[in-house]
């Protein structure tokens, strides 16, 4: 085995033992077996690839969110649900509609939180959809690396007419994409439900995307201008609350 993937590996089966401790630059050093300078350098090229995460409190290195994405792991994506939670709270009780915390997982839109609206009509969610039918879809493909989402588009195909009725081609379906990623934000309606979206991000990646789905006919400009701004103060908050790693030591 080439020497420096070695070492990765036994870094990150070190780490991966006990998942919800940071372990100091020392101890990895001495437990692997490597000299202190090379064992950072490793660390810090995993780092910069997000498998690894620095913290500061308490100091140390422990798995970062790629890793647990990897294997699609609960740990990572309760953590995340728990990190956002007080932002899921804040969005539902000041649009008072149904709101959505979803990821992207072998293709598909996966809900991991929702916030449920108990008025006598409401949005009806689905856990796990096709990714181009729903806004939180979408705007995470929109916001994804271009090399995985093309490599993704080409697994999965172009939407069907009944998910995105207006792409028909992959040069419109890039189009499409592209204006969402510069707005940062997605809407679709459907014959009743119209759905809005952010994208959370780290990294310059979309991790998550947050989201509101509103029956039609409580639906208004005013509505929209509302929603849209407290989605970006939620996407926003939670997007602080990552920027120094996904703490998956959240119980």
């Amino acid at each position: 085995m080439i020497q420096v993937i070695d070492r990765a590996l036994n870094i990150l089966e070190l780490l991966g033992a006990d998942p919800t401790r940071s372990f100091p630059l020392a101890e990895i050093a001495e437990m692997t077996g490597l000299q202190k300078t090379t064992c950072a350098n490793i660390l810090q090229s995993l780092s910069s690839r997000d498998y690894v995460e620095h913290r500061t409190r308490p100091a140390g290195y422990k798995l970062g969110y790629k890793a647990f994405r990897l294997v699609n792991s609960p740990v990572y994506y309760d953590a995340l649900k728990n990190i956002a939670a007080e932002q899921m709270d804040a969005l539902f009780n000041a649009v008072g509609e149904t709101a959505v915390l979803a990821v992207l997982i072998n293709g598909k839109r996966i809900v991991i939180s929702v916030k449920e609206c108990q008025q006598g009509i409401t949005a009806r969610i689905k856990h796990s959809a096709n990714l181009y039918r729903s806004a939180t879809g979408r705007v995470i493909l929109a916001n994804y690396p271009k090399e995985k989402a093309s490599r993704l588009i080409d697994r999965i195909g172009l939407p069907d007419p009944a998910d995105w009725e207006e792409i028909s081609t992959k040069d419109q379906l890039k189009s499409a994409l592209q204006v969402i990623q510069q707005e940062k934000f997605c809407e679709v309606r459907s014959s009743d439900i119209i759905g809005l979206a952010m994208p959370i991000i780290r990294n310059g990646i979309a991790i998550a995307s947050i989201g509101v789905c509103v029956p039609l006919f409580r639906f208004d400009d005013y509505k929209r201008d509302s929603i849209k701004k407290s989605l970006e103060a939620a996407a926003k908050s939670i997007e602080d609350k990552i920027s120094n790693g996904i703490s998956v030591d959240i119980v």
